[in-house]
């Protein structure tokens, strides 16, 4: 569950990805874009070290922009597989992280689950 929480923060924070070789996304990071073929990108994010930390496709959309498209694979500190994700026009449709495949309607009601949790427990907090 961890890493599935850790790959979705990673996710959900996106990277800014203009069309050039190489973007420096933080101070430890690097992404390598290379197009493969009309408005489909391969990109690669590793960190300063240049060990590799993920692997994955942007597809351009009519405006202009870049969204994710198709598998996108995460490593960890040795290079190991961590997380896979698919992904349909910047949309996750499942992701799978300990041996386990989740739907993004699951890891949506996942999120829904853990705010009401939250909201509950601020509501009890609020009544004592």
């Amino acid at each position: 569950m961890k890493k599935l929480i850790l790959f979705l923060g990673v996710i959900l924070m996106g990277y800014t990805v203009q069309a050039q070789q190489y973007q420096t996304v933080s101070n430890t990071e690097k992404t390598h874009l290379v197009e493969l073929e009309d408005g489909l990108y391969r990109v690669i994010i590793k960190c300063g070290e240049g060990k590799l930390r993920q692997l994955g496709y942007y597809k351009e959309k009519i405006d202009g922009g870049l969204v994710r498209n198709g598998i996108w694979k995460m490593y960890d500190d040795n290079e190991k597989l961590i997380t896979k994700a698919e992904f349909e026009d910047g949309r996750l449709v499942w992701i799978k992280a300990g041996g386990k495949k989740y739907t993004a309607d699951e890891i949506e009601l996942h999120r829904l689950r853990s705010r009401v949790v939250t909201l509950e427990q601020q509501l009890i907090s609020m009544a004592n």
